[in-house]
């Protein structure tokens, strides 16, 4: 017979597991012995063999049991953000858990359970961490308080949490902690005497050491950082699937390190391989260090650069390759590489190879583990149209993109592929290469005469519809597609309506920002710039966080600004700092944009904590160059307006918007930042502080610029109204005069907008909170120049940098069609069409606002944003003169729903259904 126990509580079934020493050792027979890894879980417990004919009974029965066990799951428990994660740095990992969707469910107390063996967490023992029964509705980012974490350790962790539906578990998951920086063993190797832009591939042997010799390795981790970027091997097999890796940084600041799971490949004999291309640092270099793990529990650590003449280092294939101007690829060189990555420790000085020697750095490097997701290939794009040209065959991916082509060919040895890139075509109908200025985006590929022969570039990347291919000497072109890279981020946010123009104005916005997620939040892709812009930053960050999951980014970023910041507090205009030269624009306030929305969002605190010191010193760097309260320093301000509206003069901000102005709005905006982040942190005394600086700026910008006869700030009225109406800055009795003012001005000219890319996003906001959603979808179904509709009108798939479709060559060629800093009018379709609402100054939308904007034009509407409790979804149809909604709201989560015409109400957990007038 079979006896089944069903353990209801924590605390029975730990009683359970300290009385009985034989759950592991049951054996099933014939068909029940199929399901018995999931039989024995910490709620079912088999206690004795079964007869054959009651098999299929209690199978049936089992399987009913663990429908209802699942329905009570707590699931993707996360540690900083990623399940599972390898590399955690912190001594205090935090974690986050979502339930299963059900109705009404909030939590009313969790335990966690951090242990060094899942063993121990099946008996409810925990020898790093017991949090004890703690009573919170918080399951966002719950630090760890335990014992020490070492370097390469592997946690098991479990969470428990009772809530007004009942207790939940989760299975048991892990983290696995980095190698700390003070725990590197760092050895620098490079090879000075290989040809100038040509990649590198390094190579070295090396052993099991002979007291581990005959045992099975049960964890195996190679910790790399080759700079600029990498591909590590083992054995000859390349590990991984990223792509350019480590992230772009600050390498005077910090370098990212990766970690590659090795542990099915090592051998007794090994050999280690990396090949390393030019990126944004100097000569290619790369240190290695290997953690492995016996089954006995030995561990050791081999570090590769402890003897000068164990690495060797030649040129490989990639002759020439820089991040702008593409890659020469000479397969030919191929053969001189065989078996490159592979175990042979005869492997000698000839056919090219050196001695790698090491690199010392002026300054010391401090290593940090990639938290970041890997840039990895999203979509492939077969070409849509092709043609003939006096260049070349050009190809058509059909969209805008951002990554590499991919070729497949045949040939004679020797012969050459040259591929070029663009965005656009010229009348001719060939690749326009204009707006791409000194960046080269080409790249050539020579065969090595084999059968046939692929090629894909490995460290170069570009921004491109069109790619224009030609040949020199016998070559045959057989296959040809574009893969689209991107940072790997989660997409949260999807949007559709019944209006097909407004689902193509969202699609181009999202495609435009996922184009530039590169390990950092880049421009634009194509041209020689690609960088993280902050002053594009403070609009492009209201669409960014609806359409992608920016938890981790958002720490990146922040570090990224951080190491620019100089001793007086000023930061750079670009972070990582390589280009700009500048003084970041006071307009930059998305530096502390970041912080508001990750603990808005996300329940993020730490970033918060860790950074208020730097907000601190660059709140006062600005303060610091005031004048009676008026903040003169600007460069950029309200950034590439329409040239027929406000005349664009080269490398000059939009003149409709004095400096003074907006650069004094957004100080204003910084204290109000600050008094946010000093009551979060509960320092009351600087809270009252800034919230004074705040009221007093306020009042200063209101005295000196506002004009009271004729409703406006400056004499772009829209701009400086829709800024002042945003921030709060406008006296109350003003609102209404000043929302007026900027309508009338847009329609007086023909429903266009006067901004540049920092005040068309406030006077969106402007409109909305005004009631004037109306005048938002004039402007946005507007296909007249200067609009997005216009942009669509000629054919974008991509937002633009400017209004203009092609601008002459006296305004500095700055012309990218793919920008994203004028595409967070997205954020309209969720926080207003849609009404998905953060409600002001909350944590991690565990309570939030549904707030519709129903119109009769667009009948129906669906939309829905992944968080970190679950899924918010709202959709409706019009019908008649009645409105039809359904609302989902996440396990653990409130939402005040105030649709039109309707009382306010709240609804906790759940799918719901409702209705309204029109």
């Amino acid at each position: 017979m079979c006896t089944i126990l069903y353990c209801t509580s924590f605390n029975e079934r730990k009683k359970f597991f300290r009385n009985s020493r034989d759950y592991k050792k049951i054996n099933l027979e014939g068909y029940f012995q199929e399901k018995s890894k999931k039989v024995i879980k910490p709620s079912i417990i088999i206690i004795l063999t079964v007869e054959e004919k009651y098999i299929k009974l209690i199978s049936e029965t089992i399987e009913r049991r663990h429908a209802e066990i699942d329905m009570f799951k707590l699931k993707c428990v996360r540690t900083e953000y990623t399940v599972n994660p390898i590399g955690v740095e912190t001594q205090a990992p935090r974690f986050s858990w979502e339930y299963e969707a059900g109705e009404n469910i909030i939590q009313k107390s969790y335990k966690i359970l951090v242990a060094s063996s899942p063993d121990l967490l099946f008996e409810g023992l925990a020898d790093k961490w017991d949090s004890g029964i703690v009573f919170s509705r918080d399951c966002i980012n719950i630090a760890y308080a335990g014992k020490e974490l070492k370097s390469c350790e592997l946690c098991y962790l479990k969470v428990f949490a009772n809530t007004t539906n009942g207790v939940f578990e989760s299975d048991i998951y892990t983290f696995e902690m980095g190698l700390f920086d003070k725990d590197w063993k760092i050895s620098w190797r490079t090879c000075p005497l290989t040809a100038s832009g040509a990649a590198i591939v390094f190579r070295r042997n090396f052993l099991i050491p002979p007291v581990h010799a005959g045992k099975t390795v049960t964890r195996a981790r190679a910790y790399v950082c080759g700079l600029g970027y990498h591909e590590f091997y083992i054995n000859g097999r390349k590990i991984g699937t990223g792509v350019f890796n480590p992230v772009l940084s600050d390498c005077n600041k910090r370098v990212y390190y990766n970690i590659y799971d090795i542990t099915p490949f090592v051998k007794e004999k090994n050999a280690i391989g990396v090949l390393v291309g030019n990126g944004w640092f100097g000569a290619p270099q790369v240190t290695v260090n290997i953690f492995i793990r016996f089954e006995d529990g030995i561990e050791t650590m081999i570090v590769t650069g402890e003897h000068e003449r164990w690495w060797k280092a030649r040129s490989s294939p990639i002759i020439a390759g820089t991040i702008f101007d593409g890659e020469t690829y000479d397969a030919r060189i191929e053969d001189e590489l065989a078996g490159w990555s592979e175990y042979n420790e005869k492997f000698g000085l000839d056919n090219g190879w050196y001695f790698a020697v090491p690199k010392k750095h002026d300054k010391e490097v401090r290593l940090v583990s990639q938290k970041l997701q890997e840039i990895a290939v999203e979509k492939i794009f077969q070409s849509v149209k092709k043609r003939e040209t006096a260049g070349g065959t050009v190809y058509d991916f059909g969209e805008m993109l951002t990554g590499r082509a991919v070729i497949k060919v045949k040939g004679e040895r020797g012969a050459k592929i040259t591929l070029r890139f663009s965005e656009t075509l010229n009348k001719e109908g060939g690749i326009d290469r204009g707006s791409l200025r000194n960046a080269e985006n080409t790249d050539v590929y020579i065969l090595a005469g084999k059968e046939e022969e692929e090629f894909k570039p490995r460290f170069s990347y570009r921004g491109f519809r069109y790619v224009e291919v030609c040949a020199e000497g016998k070559a045959e072109l057989r296959e040809i597609v574009a893969e689209k890279l991107r940072t790997n981020t989660r997409q949260s946010g999807k949007f559709a309506c019944s209006d097909e123009f407004l689902n193509r104005l969202h699609e181009i916005s999202v495609r435009t920002e996922s184009c530039n997620h590169h390990g950092i939040l880049t421009d634009c892709p194509q041209r020689d710039e690609r960088m993280g812009w902050l002053n594009d930053l403070s609009s492009r960050l209201f669409q960014t966080c609806n359409n992608f999951g920016m938890e981790i980014f958002f720490e990146k970023i922040t570090d990224d600004i951080t190491d620019t910041m100089d001793e007086n507090g000023a930061i750079k205009d670009t972070a990582p700092y390589y280009l700009g030269g500048n003084v970041a624009d006071p307009v930059s306030v998305a530096y502390l944009l970041i912080g508001k929305f990750a603990y808005e969002r996300y329940g993020d605190t730490r970033i918060i904590e860790e950074n208020y010191g730097n907000y601190k010193k660059w709140v006062e760097y600005l303060t610091g160059k005031t004048e009676n309260g008026i903040l003169p320093l600007g460069l950029y301000g309200d950034w590439c307006p329409a040239i027929s509206v406000v005349p664009y003069i080269s490398r000059r901000f939009n003149k409709g918007v004095p400096v003074p102005l907006i650069s004094t709005m957004y100080l204003f905006w910084h204290y109000k930042l600050m008094a946010f982040f000093a009551e979060i942190l509960g320092k009351s005394e600087e809270t009252e502080k800034y919230s004074t600086l705040a009221e007093q700026t306020r009042n200063v910008i209101n005295e000196k610029f506002y004009n009271r006869k004729q409703a406006c700030y400056c004499d772009d009225v829209q701009s400086g109204n829709a800024m002042a109406l945003s921030l709060g800055i406008a006296e109350e009795a003003e609102r209404v005069r000043l929302l007026k003012a900027a309508v009338r001005d847009i329609e007086n000219r023909g429903h266009h907008i006067t901004c540049g890319n920092q005040a068309y996003r406030h006077l969106i906001a402007a409109l909305a909170d005004g009631g004037r959603n109306d005048v938002v979808m004039a402007i946005l179904e507007n296909k007249e120049y200067p609009s997005w509709g216009y942009m669509l009108a000629c054919g974008a798939t991509t937002v633009w940098e400017r209004w203009e479709k092609e601008i002459s060559s006296t305004e500095e060629n700055m012309h990218s069609y793919c920008h994203p800093m004028f595409g967070s009018y997205d954020y309209w379709f969720y926080q207003y069409l849609a009404g998905i609402e953060v409600r002001e100054g909350t944590p991690a939308m565990y309570d939030f606002i549904v707030k519709p904007c129903v119109t009769k034009e667009i009948p129906e509407v669906d939309c829905s944003l992944d968080t970190l409790l679950g899924r918010i979804a709202v959709s409706y149809k019009i019908r008649g003169d009645k409105v039809y909604y359904e609302i989902t709201v996440p396990s653990n989560a409130t939402a005040k729903v105030i649709l039109p015409g309707e009382k306010p109400f709240e609804l906790k957990s759940g799918v719901y259904k409702a209705e309204s007038r029109l």
